[in-house]
C-alpha cells in the first residue's frame, strides 16, 4: 500500500532554468541597448537643433546689419544700372554703419574685409553697434563660442564670442561645444559678374557655418576639418533692393 498516494508532479530541470535565465538576460540587454541608443540619439538631435539655431542667428545678424544700414542711411542718386543722377537708392547699404562688404568693388571698409569673421555683440551698445563682424586673420580659427550659465554674469545663459575671439581648441574653461564662422563674398555669376557691377549692383553671399563636438564628433579647429555629421551650413544672398526708384 502506497501511503503517499500517486503525485504526478514534475520540477524544473537545470537546463530549463538556464534557458530561462538566458532569455531574461537577452531581453534585459536588448532593453538597455535600446534605451542607450535612444538617449544618444536624443542628445545628438539636441546638438543639431542648437547648432541650427546658432547658424540661423549668424544669418539673421548680417541681415539685421544690412537693414540697419538702410534705416540709418539716406537715398541718393548715381545708383548702379542707370545713368548718373537718374535713380535713387541706398548706396551705403553694405558699408555704413555696418560693414558687410567682402572687400569688393563696392567696398570702402577694407579694414574689415572678409571673407571669414566671428560674430560678436555688445549688449551695452544696443542702439548703435549691437552686432559686430570681426575679421579672423589667416588660419587662427578663433570661432569658438563661449557659454556661461551663471546668472550673476553679463553673458549668462546664451552662447557668445569672447573679446578677440576664442580658438575652438583653446581648452578655455567656459568654451562650449559649438563653433561658428561667418563668411561673406560677392557673387561672381551672371548677371553679377561685371567688373564694376554697373548692371544690377552687387549681390553678397553670406554663409553661416556651425560645428560641434559629441561622442563621435572630435573638437575641430574649423568647419572644413569637422566630420560631415557634426556640422551645418546655412547660406543666404543679400542685395540692395529697398526703395530703388527712378
Amino acid at each position: 500500500m502506497n501511503i503517499f498516494g500517486n503525485h504526478n508532479e514534475q520540477g524544473q530541470t537545470l537546463i530549463e532554468t538556464l534557458a530561462a535565465i538566458f532569455i531574461l538576460t537577452m531581453g534585459i540587454t536588448a532593453a538597455v541597448g535600446l534605451a542607450n541608443y535612444a538617449l544618444n540619439s536624443s542628445a545628438a538631435a539636441a546638438k543639431q537643433i542648437i547648432a541650427t539655431g546658432l547658424a540661423r542667428e549668424g544669418i539673421e545678424a548680417v541681415k539685421n546689419m544690412r537693414d540697419t544700414n538702410w534705416l540709418q542711411g539716406t537715398m541718393s542718386s548715381g545708383c548702379t544700372g542707370f545713368p548718373s543722377g537718374t535713380a535713387n537708392c541706398y548706396p551705403a547699404w553694405d558699408t555704413t554703419p555696418y560693414c558687410i562688404d567682402s572687400g569688393g568693388n563696392n567696398g570702402g571698409c577694407s579694414g574689415n574685409s572678409g571673407p571669414n569673421y566671428f560674430l560678436q555683440f555688445d549688449a551695452s551698445n544696443i542702439s548703435t553697434s549691437f552686432w559686430k563682424l570681426i575679421k579672423v586673420n589667416g588660419n587662427s580659427g578663433k570661432f569658438g563660442l563661449l557659454y556661461n550659465p551663471d546668472p550673476s554674469t553679463s553673458n549668462n545663459g546664451f552662447y557668445y564670442t569672447g573679446n578677440g575671439g576664442t580658438s575652438c581648441t583653446s581648452g578655455a574653461s567656459n568654451l562650449s561645444d559649438y563653433c561658428r564662422s561667418i563668411s561673406i563674398s560677392q557673387n561672381g555669376s551672371a548677371p553679377f559678374d561685371k567688373p564694376d557691377q554697373t548692371d544690377v549692383g552687387p549681390e553678397l553671399i553670406v554663409t553661416s557655418d556651425v560645428w560641434w563636438i559629441d561622442r563621435k564628433c572630435p573638437r575641430a579647429q574649423d568647419y572644413t576639418t569637422a566630420p560631415v555629421s557634426c556640422k551645418i551650413e546655412i547660406k543666404t544672398y543679400l542685395t540692395n533692393w529697398k526703395n530703388y526708384s527712378l
